[in-house]
């Protein structure tokens, strides 16, 4: 996990796990000044995340995109008091999955075929098409397709040995175990379910089904707002404070 933190010396703390294959240019222009931002990226590259940091904020919040939902409910797992708010967007903790994710088949079938040409034809459904995608293309990420292909089959894999409840009932289950922890980021330790306070779903994804999306939050009684978004909202959004007091907080 490869991390960078912006700060503006504040006492409050916006912790942004980003999706698959991006890197921190791509929601650079969000921060405003009035939360310190650290972003994390790269989850297959060596690199652990920085708990210390966490003890220098009064005020921390989570939001988490895509496979950083996944990572995140791996990495933050036992930890999800030190949050005020987390916030899931388009993404599960079950990301390849014919039922709560991207189903199987579509997923091998991405990364079989990825290469440049497709790469561009994958940002567009990301993005939301033409004018989405000219909106952000200067800020995509600086990294090689090989680069991205490796991150994505670290994480298909990853997600595969990766041991999910059911059926959780808060009041009769604390404990998930699991079979595979992500142990460059968090070592190993049984860990307990990750509750998020909302989910937000976009109603134009065209990469995580939304049928899906909604099995998996019911399933975990996740609070769940749908929004008018593609699978990457902050195209439009000026900054993070506009996105949580305005779209995440209501």
């Amino acid at each position: 996990m490869q991390t960078w933190l912006q700060s503006n010396n504040n006492n409050s703390l916006i912790v942004f796990f980003s999706g698959w294959g991006m890197d921190a240019k791509l929601t650079s222009h969000l921060f405003d000044g009035e939360s310190d931002v650290l972003t994390c990226w790269d989850y297959a590259s060596k690199g652990e995340f920085p708990f210390e940091i966490l003890e220098n904020y009064k005020n921390v919040s989570l939001l988490a995109w895509s496979f950083g939902v996944f990572v995140a409910e791996q990495c933050l797992a036992g930890k999800k008091e030190r949050f005020q708010h987390r916030i899931a967007i388009n993404g599960t903790g079950n990301p390849v999955d014919d039922s709560y994710g991207i189903p199987e088949a579509v997923f091998q079938g991405t990364l079989a075929g990825l290469n440049g040409r497709t790469l561009n034809k994958f940002y567009m459904r990301i993005f939301g098409g033409k004018s989405a995608f000219d909106l952000v293309k200067t800020n995509l990420p600086e990294r090689s397709v090989e680069n991205q292909i490796e991150e994505l089959a670290y994480l298909g894999q990853m997600a595969k040995e990766i041991t999910k409840v059911e059926t959780i009932h808060k009041k009769d289950l604390e404990i998930a175990n699991s079979t595979f922890c992500l142990k460059e980021m968090a070592g190993d330790e049984v860990f307990k379910i990750f509750n998020w306070t909302l989910s937000l779903i976009g109603l134009h994804d065209k990469i995580f089904l939304l049928e899906n999306m909604k099995n998996y939050w019911n399933l975990n009684n996740t609070q769940v707002t749908e929004i008018s978004a593609p699978h990457y909202p902050f195209a439009e959004i000026k900054s993070w404070s506009e996105f949580i007091f305005k779209i995440c907080v209501k």
